[in-house]
């Protein structure tokens, strides 16, 4: 795996980049997302109408401004974002495993999904010819380590290749990830998403 050259982001790098591979992907486009507020939701649905990735992994906390582990009495709003980004995911994608994160209700995100599939423990995949292991943190990746490995929830281990494994921390930035050719890209989240994810006081009633 390799970024191919520097650092890409936004429309234009998803517009020209992979639509130009788009008849050589057999394994399909897969992107990464974690840990994200709902304010992201207009930019990720915009996205993802570009990219029309066959996969979206997403490594939990999917409406990351509700912090719903810390105020359970916000569960109605939750559930009210988790709709929205499930519509979203699921318009513009076949395949979605969504990894439960702690501020994550699983019997809410089952009841809303219409064909997301919820994992509550980490997992391996293949796509293609690519093996991958999916899962909330990097404690959870760190048990069966595969050659590419996706997680979230905090900044406490970056993503990097070690060992001749890659390691991608979806807080850093989107990753679009081409199975056949190994090449990704980070691309920013929108202005406004780490202070969404950090700003608990916006959460309370």
């Amino acid at each position: 795996m390799n970024q191919g050259g520097g650092k890409s982001h936004g429309c234009l790098f998803y517009r020209i980049f992979f639509r130009s591979h788009r008849n050589a992907r057999l394994g399909g486009l897969i992107v990464h997302l974690t840990d994200t507020p709902s304010r992201s939701y207009g930019y990720l649905g915009r996205m993802l109408r570009h990219l029309r990735p066959d996969w979206v992994i997403h490594t939990g906390d999917l409406a990351d401004d509700i912090k719903i582990g810390l105020y359970p009495q916000l569960k109605n709003l939750y559930v009210e974002h988790v709709e929205r980004l499930l519509s979203i995911l699921e318009e513009h994608s076949a395949q979605i495993p969504l990894i439960m994160g702690n501020h994550d209700i699983v019997d809410s995100v089952r009841e809303k999904a219409a064909i997301s599939h919820v994992l509550t423990e980490p997992a391996n995949l293949k796509i293609g010819e690519l093996k991958l292991r999916v899962g909330r943190n990097q404690k959870e990746i760190a048990s069966d380590p595969q050659p590419l490995n996706l997680f979230g929830h905090d900044l406490s281990i970056r993503s990097g290749l070690r060992e001749e494994k890659l390691y991608l921390n979806g807080i850093e930035g989107i990753h679009p990830i081409c199975p056949e050719t190994g090449m990704f890209r980070r691309l920013r989240y929108p202005i406004g998403t780490d202070e969404s994810r950090l700003a608990r006081r916006r959460c309370r009633p």
